[in-house]
């Protein structure tokens, strides 16, 4: 058609691109694959500038992907995005997740700053982790003989 166009003295163009591709559920994202390559025909028209034209039919049976290729496709993602890609952002962005979390958790920044002191380091034992969180707003106590928690208060008795 671009052929047929410009030997009629018509400005027309071939441009290569990809359609959409297909909403991946379980990533929340888009799946572009080589089979979404298409091409197509613009031509030039001085009132309207370059418009579309597609002379080929779009295909009668697309594909679906399934569940499966969702996840497939998903664990593909992460798998970029969290071990090839691990760079200094993703690890700022995840100490912040976390930190986001522990705020969530343990529901007040006291105990949130306390989690992520590095000076440091909570021993927690089976039997707290059985517990659960503490109810004194306390992120983690050392429970070793002798010892404070690294927020400066007492640990708690058993």
């Amino acid at each position: 058609m671009v052929v047929m166009l410009r030997t009629l003295g018509i400005p027309a163009r071939l441009v290569n691109g990809f359609q959409t591709g297909s909403y991946n559920r379980v990533g929340q994202d888009f799946v572009v694959r080589a089979r979404d390559a298409h091409s197509w025909v613009e031509v030039n028209f001085p009132q309207y500038g370059w418009i579309s034209f597609d002379p080929t039919p779009a295909d009668p049976n697309p594909l679906v992907p399934g569940t499966l290729d969702d996840y497939l496709d998903a664990a593909g993602l992460f798998w970029n995005e969290w071990v090839i890609n691990y760079d200094f952002f993703h690890q700022v962005r995840l100490v912040s997740e976390l930190e986001q979390d522990s705020h969530r958790y343990y529901g007040d920044a006291a105990g949130a700053r306390c989690a992520f002191n590095t000076s440091r380091f909570a021993w927690p034992t089976a039997s707290s982790v059985a517990r659960g969180p503490q109810t004194d707003g306390a992120a983690h106590h050392d429970r070793r003989p002798g010892r404070a928690d690294y927020c400066g208060k007492e640990p708690l008795t058993r």
